[in-house]
């Protein structure tokens, strides 16, 4: 590491050595000191979630605050006097100030959207602040200005809010746009990398001052130089500085190990944050010394706790005779009694995890997977404790998934993320590989009864999964099902004689309202594959037959089944080796008569199967355990009927014999009998005392090393970009013993992941303070402030809402008639006046009656009180007006000839707003797609197959309209609408759409994100880290696409601040321009009824 113009560090050295020899030598010296600001001799900065203050010179720090959750982004005021900060008090993130000496804060703002402290204005009395409250789509932030005493929040009119800097007579600002806040992703070119803007609020003039392809962030004015941070010199940002009259750019720091972050101007000096440690450098002078700070904190997050960590389970099995469960908890195995006894913790061990018990059938051992080892190994435990833990395997390179006992309790079978199948000897440790697909992980796999086969389901080119069975004994692989359909949960019966599993071989289409297309959700059935060539099926038609003695000598030694008393199949191979007849294997199956429907997890026991019904697909549900809405139900053989066991799971462990089931719904687990029904609470168990001693440094440790871990292991990239993943492991390692707040490991982890260059890398959650939420109400409304009376006025009122969402407009409802102009005069009585918030008297109101006084004017002789019901957030309503204003800007200069739509995202969200957009303009000539802002979400090609359609041909009836195949296509010009905000999916869809042809793509290039996530696997206290593991590439081209580059527009607009101020959108202006310059190059031409044909 290196710095220009390094100051010798003989003198910080010496004020370290007398601190250390004054009473506080137990202190030590602090890393991970974040968002620092200076003024005159003062710093601030955030340290484990708190403010604290330190001389210029460093020093032992003085603590400002010390609330539950998190205060963050400080800025001291011109004079040095008071800091504004964010912070959660009320569980909402919200402006605040307090005196740099200390003492109570003030909270500044009560929205219920998060705001950020950006910067203090020059003259000390307004403090900037940063929100999404008012931005439609909610994908940005619009600037706020507030006094610093409180009272009314103006919104500027920048379309954008991002890190920000005034000149000194604030004339000016200089701001980031678009704002790249937190972003985990390092050498990032992709088209959202924020660069500088200067806008004058003079004469409304804006120029953009960088144009470097990678993230220009944290301006600072100082003088006519304009300080910065960038990447622009190498992998690491550094402090560059702009001057103003120049125009020219050069490089001040030259840090080669870790970034420059959060540079804040103070007067004459910069302070940033550097590899966790603080740096000042003076002004005009440039000069960088590295300040020593001692922080007397007791570190509470960071203490040893015995904890209940019942919050944190995560996985459990039964005790074959269903007395005990095991369950997962903060890495941690317990098993906890049914009924009797108490709950014993087997492992003990913190900073290690332990996770995905299974239980021996023969009720002796729990297999787990263990990290202790660097790596996650098999092993086992005795299930009572007094067995200690043994490692299974050895030599793990990659993550595994969850083992499964083979009946004899002699083997453990599992997979892997490479795909592959395995089986290991639980005796020697020796493993064997089962399978590999080439296409998707193997989850599906069922041991037989006598530990000798293995069924599994092998995902296959085709995107359907096969049913195969091996022998553990030769080896050898067999197909049962033929690829035709897609099966999967395969389970044998007890007896040898079926192998159960579950397909998807229904097809019952569900039409759409809108047009002839067509969807299958109930397609899962069970079926049975007989093990056997002399085998009946297990549902055969029930007779009843003589079962007298000569019948039964008949009988004796047959597998057919024949003539045996109710026509029930054979009794089974007894316990010795299974005799399976691999021949003809696939044309052997029947169909277990319970309805089609949506089927997971079979389990098959001597009479009966249970399995689960999910409820209702929805399009972002997860493959797998039906998001909690999960119902268990049980087939009765001698019945012939399905029965609900319980409802509302979302997965189930059965215990030997299947007569009960350990169940899981949401934080309740337990333990119900499968021949009665019973509802969720039933037979709870105590797992809510599950006490571990919890080590959080030792537990953040394993936790970093997990998520290094995951990303060495599900990369999509298996050389990690050309990086040395060993040596950016230890760089960011070394950070990891001064966390001292869950938050300092979440920012370690994104500052890892993101020297991946790559996108969706995210981090997030884990165990913070719980800080109990204040709702505010709000009534869908912008307003004004009238100064001289002190009153809030109405400026913009959002009446319209969106049908599909469960928001309504507050003031939008019939019968109230408050109109923009009205004042605010009083809510529930209590009048309301400056300087008191006008959010804070909605304080508690949301889903409420709340009673509104409003007049014409401040003195209005004839008040009038409406009781309206507040909502928690405006974003649909705010979302629903920004439409439809841009569909009539566009119908009123078209002439109602061109369709708008705005898709927001490619998810749920996007497709309801494109059937609600899309189908009732089929009727027009051309369309706009207005993809700008996209979040992304799913491969979005059946946007592209609507959008690519045109008319082929036309239907006549003898009265009325003519109707056409495609019933809802578009005819005419098309073109799309992107800017830098848009991507991921957002990205996929413009690459698309020019791909096939449909038109041009108009704006700005993307974000540039098509390296995909498909994995959850959280970490030990619910936090995540995301690994990208898919990326794409053109056939065509034979290259990656778009990645890190973004999907470059046909016709490049850049709506600049100052249009947007003056009302413009240039880049709208300009699809609308293309559309009706085609429409008059290429008129459309009606088309005309032909003549009847004459019948001769």
């Amino acid at each position: 590491m290196n710095s220009s113009r390094l100051l010798p560090p003989t003198l910080a050295l010496t004020l370290l050595a007398g601190l250390l020899a004054a009473p506080a030598h137990a202190l030590e010296e602090c890393r991970l000191l974040r968002q620092p600001d200076i003024q005159n001799d003062q710093i601030v900065f955030v340290y484990a979630g708190d403010l604290w203050k330190v001389g210029r010179a460093g020093g032992v720090a003085a603590r400002l605050t010390s609330g539950q959750g998190i205060e963050a982004f400080p800025k001291l005021s011109p004079d040095g006097r008071t800091v504004a900060f964010t912070a959660e008090y009320d569980g909402n993130l919200d402006a605040f100030t307090v005196p740099v000496d200390g003492g109570e804060p003030q909270r500044l703002t009560w929205n219920p959207s998060p705001d950020q402290v950006a910067e203090w204005y020059p003259d000390g009395q307004s403090i900037l602040i940063r929100s999404r409250r008012a931005s439609a789509p909610v994908r940005f932030d619009r600037f706020f200005k507030i006094p610093a005493r409180g009272g009314f929040e103006e919104m500027l009119a920048l379309p954008t809010g991002g890190y920000a800097t005034f000149s000194g007579d604030g004339s000016e600002i200089a701001f980031v746009s678009p704002s790249y806040d937190n972003r985990t992703w390092k050498h990032y070119k992709g088209g959202n990398a924020p660069d500088l803007w200067v806008y004058d609020f003079r004469n409304n003039s804006s120029e953009k001052i960088t144009d470097w392809p990678g993230p220009d962030e944290w301006p600072m004015w100082h003088d006519r130089t304009i300080y910065y941070a960038s990447d622009r010199g190498g992998r690491t940002a550094n402090l560059w500085a702009y001057d103003l009259d120049r125009k020219t750019h050069r490089q001040v720091t030259r840090f080669t190990e870790y970034d420059v972050k959060w540079p804040s101007l103070g007067g004459d000096a910069i302070v940033f944050e550097n590899g966790g440690y603080l740096y000042v450098m003076s002004l005009p002078g440039e000069q960088v010394t590295q300040i020593h700070v001692l922080v007397p904190d007791d570190k509470p997050d960071a203490r040893p706790e015995y904890r209940n960590v019942a919050e944190w389970t995560t996985a459990g099995d039964l005790s074959p005779s269903a007395k005990r469960a095991v369950i997962a908890a903060r890495g941690e195995l317990f098993t906890v009694p049914g009924e009797k006894g108490d709950v014993r913790n087997l492992t003990n061990t913190p900073g290690v995890r332990e996770r995905d018990p299974a239980w021996s059938p023969d009720g002796r051992w729990i297999a787990f997977l263990s990290d202790a080892g660097g790596e996650y190994e098999l092993h086992v435990i005795g299930s009572d404790g007094s067995s200690p833990d043994r490692q299974v395997t050895r030599g793990g390179t990659t993550f595994r998934y969850p083992p499964r006992w083979s009946p004899d309790s002699k083997k453990l079978a599992f997979s892997d993320k490479t795909h592959t199948l395995w089986w290991c000897d639980v005796a020697t440790g020796k493993l064997t590989r089962v399978d590999k697909s080439e296409d998707d992980d193997i989850f599906d796999f069922a041991w037989s009864g006598d530990s000798r086969w293995i069924a599994y389901s092998r995902p296959e080119v085709n995107q359907l999964r096969k049913l195969m069975l091996y022998s553990v004994a030769g080896g050898q692989v067999t197909p049962v099902t033929d690829g035709m359909h897609d099966t999967f949960s395969p389970a044998f019966d007890p007896a040898g004689d079926y192998l159960y599993f579950i397909s998807r071989r229904t097809f019952n289409p569900e039409i759409g309202a809108f047009e002839l297309d067509f969807q299958f959700s109930a397609t899962d059935k069970i079926y049975a594959a007989t093990l056997r060539d002399t085998l009946r099926s297990p549902v055969a038609p029930l007779s009843d037959e003589e079962t007298g003695a000569a019948a039964k000598s008949d009988d004796e030694g047959k597998d057919s089944g024949k003539g045996k008393g109710k026509g029930k199949p054979a009794a089974g191979q007894g316990a010795g080796a299974w005799r399976v007849d691999l021949a003809g294997i696939v044309e052997r199956i029947d169909e277990v008569p319970a309805a089609a429907s949506r089927y997971r997890a079979l389990a098959v026991f001597k009479g009966q199967l249970l399995f689960l019904e999910l409820g209702p697909p929805t399009p972002d549900e997860d493959e797998g355990d039906g998001g909690g809405n999960a119902t268990l139900k049980r087939f009765d053989f001698e019945k012939r009927e399905t029965k609900t066991v319980v409802s509302g799971i979302e997965g189930y462990a059965p215990s030997r014999d299947g007569d009960k089931v350990l169940y899981k719904s949401g934080k309740t687990l337990g333990i119900v009998e499968t021949s009665k029904e019973s509802k969720v609470g039933d037979g709870k168990i105590e797992a809510g005392t599950l006490m571990a001693r919890v080590d959080p440094p030792r537990e953040w440790m394993q936790m970093f090393n997990e998520a290094w871990r995951l990303e060495r292991d599900f990369y999509y990239d298996p050389a990690m970009g050309g990086l040395d993943w060993k040596a950016i492991g230890e760089r960011y390692r070394q950070l990891v013993p001064y966390v001292a707040h869950r938050a300092d490991l979440n920012y370690i982890l994104g500052e890892l992941i993101g020297e991946l260059g790559t996108s969706h890398t995210y981090v997030g959650g884990g165990d913070y303070p719980e800080v109990p939420k204040v709702d505010v109400g709000l009534l869908g409304a912008d307003y004004d402030f009238d100064r001289a009376s002190g009153r809030y006025r109405f400026k913009t009122i959002y009446r319209e809402r969106d049908w599909n969402s469960r928001v309504a407009a507050p003031l939008g409802v019939p019968g109230v008639q408050v109109r923009e102009g009205d004042v605010l005069l009083a809510v529930n009585g209590r009048p309301l006046r400056a300087p008191e918030n006008l959010f804070a008297a909605f304080v508690g109101t949301t889903g409420k009656q709340t009673r509104i006084t409003v007049g014409r004017s401040p003195t209005d002789p004839r008040p009038r009180t409406y009781t309206v019901v507040p909502v928690a957030s405006e974003v649909s309503l705010r979302y629903t007006a920004w439409v439809n204003d841009n569909r009539a800007k566009v119908d009123q200069a078209t002439g109602g000839r061109i369709a708008y739509i705005h898709l927001p995202n490619t998810a749920t969200a996007g497709i309801q707003e494109f059937s609600k957009q899309y189908y009732p303009q089929v009727d027009k000539q051309g369309l706009i797609v207005d993809e700008r802002f996209n979040g992304g979400g799913f491969i979005p090609d059946f946007f592209i197959e609507r959008m690519k359609r045109d008319t082929w041909v036309y239907w006549s009836t003898r009265d009325g309209r003519d109707f056409r195949t495609p019933s809802t296509a578009i005819d005419g010009p098309k073109c799309m609408i992107v800017n830098h905000y848009a991507g991921s999916g957002g990205d996929a869809l413009p690459y698309y759409f020019r791909m096939q042809g449909i038109g041009p793509v108009i704006g700005t290039r993307t974000w540039g994100g098509l390296v995909g996530i498909s994995k959850n696997l959280p970490l030990v206290d619910g936090g995540r880290v995301t690994m990208p593991d898919f990326g794409m590439w053109d056939a065509a081209s034979g290259r990656w696409v778009v990645e890190n580059h973004g999907v470059d527009p046909d016709v490049e607009v850049e709506n600049t601040p100052s249009d947007m101020v003056a009302g413009h959108d240039p880049q709208l202006e300009r699809a609308i321009d293309y559309c009706l310059e085609q429409l008059k190059s290429h008129p459309p031409k009606k088309p005309v009824r032909p003549t009847y044909k004459i019948q001769q």
